[in-house]
């Protein structure tokens, strides 16, 4: 039978309650706006989650050797560049906030060390109230884009006056992304809930409704300008059939379902067609590609807004600093204005940590959160045989998400970064423990 690692009887009732923290933090914080008391709680949840778990944060720091080494690297670069950095004006600043973000993702990578079946078991059960937090989500988001205003505040668009950036349902203040994010993660959700599912019919039905959310949510974001979600979405729907197949290497599983890629690609085509028929969709379309080929093609282009993300990872690395130490993690906050013309200095995590603390500090940031997210597999006794495939996917996602947003200094893309591949793990878990019963 599939084993995992022991939940400790003492702590098993707080354990629920360290996730349910996450998840009130995560849906309550964009319209709660207090941001210093939801860090302070976030450290001391992270700090009773360490005296109360130490038994599983010894097994990671014992069996997922390449986290430790990775996580002593970063402290090594970090000393690095604030010796080396211009300025220290914002260092204890900037420094803060990459712990404010660290707390809730260590918090969630402990009580994943606990093992895959108890975080199943948490999820597992709370697929109704997550589903109807995604209704709720939907609801408004649907109001929001015909332009009512509804649940955005006035004090929003003060501060930011484009307002599409607040058609974001629940996720409040420019959070677009969050919304995205929390998108995939209902996906994922529910497509590997769907073998807990018995009868046929059931499932089918639960299937339909959980294409019909996603096609709900895919439109919703044509007019709240969250086009990215037509590329997020699909990539992780990917990486996630690609996992729920443990035993298959890149090029078993194309040849394995070399006809449903190609059936599933047909159909695209037909529906992409058909859709690009509306004049309204076809609008669309074309303001669309004109933003992705001012975003590949920044340099000659007026930067602004989204092209800016790669326009300052250019100009990072056009200097010798990007590929050290960068000028410095105090030399401007993470979210700095009009820095060296740039309007949206900080609009993604791979532009503003090359610029401050070079291209190295940036790589071994993407792979200590995908080591810390792949913890729940590098500590089980049988899913840790595919903990290379996982290390392979969350590095690939993680670079993905620093290109889309700022992962590093933000609390609730962290819990949805993890929440993601928590939902890629459940469906491995259930492919063993199904194979186990037969």
């Amino acid at each position: 039978m599939h084993t995992t690692a022991p939940t400790s009887h003492k702590n098993y009732f707080t354990y629920g309650a360290f996730l349910d923290y996450l998840m009130i933090m995560l849906f309550a914080s964009g319209y709660v706006e207090r941001i210093t008391m939801w860090r302070r709680v976030s450290v001391c949840v992270f700090a009773a989650a360490v005296i109360l778990y130490a038994g599983s944060i010894y097994r990671t720091l014992s069996k997922n050797r390449a986290f430790v080494i990775t996580g002593l690297s970063l402290i090594l670069l970090f000393i690095l560049c604030i010796i080396f950095s211009v300025s220290d004006a914002y260092t204890v600043t900037n420094l803060k906030g990459l712990f404010y973000a660290f707390c809730p993702a260590a918090t969630f990578g402990i009580m994943a060390a606990e093992g895959i079946e108890p975080l199943t078991e948490y999820f597992t059960k709370r697929v109704p109230l997550f589903n109807a937090v995604y209704l709720v989500h939907l609801y408004i988001l649907s109001r929001q884009i015909k332009g009512t205003g509804f649940m955005i505040k006035a004090s929003w668009l003060a501060e930011n006056p484009y307002y599409k950036d607040h058609c974001s349902g629940i996720f409040g203040f420019s959070g677009t992304h969050y919304a995205a994010l929390f998108s995939v993660f209902m996906l994922l959700l529910n497509l590997q809930y769907l073998p807990a599912i018995r009868d046929r019919r059931r499932r089918i039905l639960f299937l339909l409704y959980t294409l019909a959310l996603e096609a709900v949510m895919l439109y919703c974001a044509a007019f709240s300008d969250n086009m990215a979600l037509y590329f997020i979405a699909p990539f992780f729907a990917v990486l996630y059939f690609f996992m729920s197949d443990p035993d298959a290497g890149i090029s078993k599983y194309l040849y394995d379902h070399l006809a449903t890629i190609i059936g599933a690609a047909a159909l695209a085509c037909l529906a992409f067609f058909a859709v690009m028929s509306l004049p309204a969709v076809q609008e669309y379309a074309g303001s669309v590609s004109n933003r992705l080929y001012a975003l590949l093609h920044f340099s000659s282009v007026r930067v602004k807004g989204s092209n800016e993300r790669l326009a300052i990872v250019a100009e990072a690395l056009s200097s010798s600093r990007g590929w050290k130490f960068g000028y410095g993690i105090g030399e401007s906050p993470w979210k700095g204005l009009n820095l060296n013309g740039y309007a949206h200095f900080g609009i993604s995590s791979i532009g503003s940590m090359i610029y401050l603390c070079g291209i190295w500090t940036y790589v071994c940031f993407v792979l200590f959160y995908a080591l810390m997210s792949t913890n729940v597999v590098e500590t089980d006794p049988v899913l840790s045989v595919y903990k290379n495939k996982a290390r392979t996917v969350t590095i690939l996602a993680m670079l993905v998400l620093t290109v889309y947003t700022n992962m590093f200094i933000d609390m609730r893309n962290m819990v949805l970064y993890f929440m993601i591949f928590t939902a890629m793990y459940m469906r491995l878990y259930r492919h063993f423990s199904n194979s186990d019963r037969l």
